[in-house]
């Protein structure tokens, strides 16, 4: 009886997994059929002091062209062993920013290519799957077709974000601890912003998302969280997100959150 059950318990999770990779091609078709997508990267500075990257890149991204901007061609050079992985590899350098007061150039720099512009190259692809140049690795986790049907699948979603592993307001006690931020500058930006109605939000990841480049409410608001951050002196992305999509009425309807791109499979988000 136990075998039996056993047996029967196999065929369904392999039934389920059969019925997964049917809906999931399909899916992806269907965006394939309509949908561009590129993978955008920046970095700036001599190093990464964060991290390293000696892990290799495994996973293929055949539908998907893969760009990154940088001001230091040698530091990304080990990219070109990759241009097989992608529908193509673009390494495209470009100046840094002048630094302001409160943070150096090559922040600076990383924050305009995130949030401020659309560089040309770009425009033309109707998705961007945005990812931090420290979290490279992420690559190896996702998967295309999972990241295709997870669009395809809520059509009026026009930004993607995975869920934070603690609340705003823990975020903020821990950057002001870890003393990344003017205390001055911090004190003066929380002394005028709605913090109960912050509160109230979800905390996102922002080194990784997928954005719908043809939507002009979330093309305006991503410029207005560059120019939120230069106004109060701030360095990290997350205290101004919500504040500025609030102050700015963003329609928060158009967000899908997630709790992670890379275990899409796992979470059962696209079956």
């Amino acid at each position: 009886m136990f075998l039996i059950l056993i047996i029967i318990s196999l065929l369904i999770i392999l039934s389920l997994q059969i019925r997964h990779k049917i809906k999931c091609k399909n899916l992806s078709d269907n965006f394939l059929n309509k949908n561009t997508m590129c993978i955008y990267m920046y970095t700036f500075g001599k190093t990464h002091t964060k991290y390293n990257f000696t892990t290799v890149l495994k996973k293929k991204f055949p539908n998907i062209d893969f760009y990154i901007y940088t001001d230091n061609l040698d530091k990304v050079n080990f990219l070109n062993n990759y241009r097989n992985n992608f529908k193509s590899l673009n390494i495209i350098k470009v100046p840094v920013l002048n630094k302001l007061d409160f943070i150096d150039e090559n922040r600076l720099t990383a924050k305009y290519y995130k949030f401020k512009i659309i560089p040309d190259e770009i425009k033309k692809y109707d998705y961007m799957f945005h990812i931090d140049f420290g979290r490279f690795n992420i690559l190896n986790h996702v998967n295309e077709k999972h990241i295709f049907s997870l669009i395809e699948s809520n059509k009026s979603k026009k930004l993607f974000l995975c869920i934070g592993l603690w609340s705003i307001k823990d975020d903020f006690k821990i950057q002001l601890n870890s003393k990344n931020e003017s205390d001055i500058n911090f004190n003066k930006f929380k002394s005028k912003i709605n913090l109960n109605k912050i509160l109230t939000k979800k905390h996102v990841q922002l080194s990784h998302f997928i954005r719908d480049l043809k939507d002009s409410e979330t093309n305006f608001i991503f410029e207005k969280i560059y120019d939120e951050l230069i106004e109060n002196k701030l360095k990290r992305d997350q205290f101004v997100f919500n504040h500025t999509l609030i102050k700015y009425n963003y329609n928060y309807n158009k967000i899908k959150y997630v709790y992670s791109f890379m275990y899409l499979y796992l979470f059962g988000l696209i079956i």
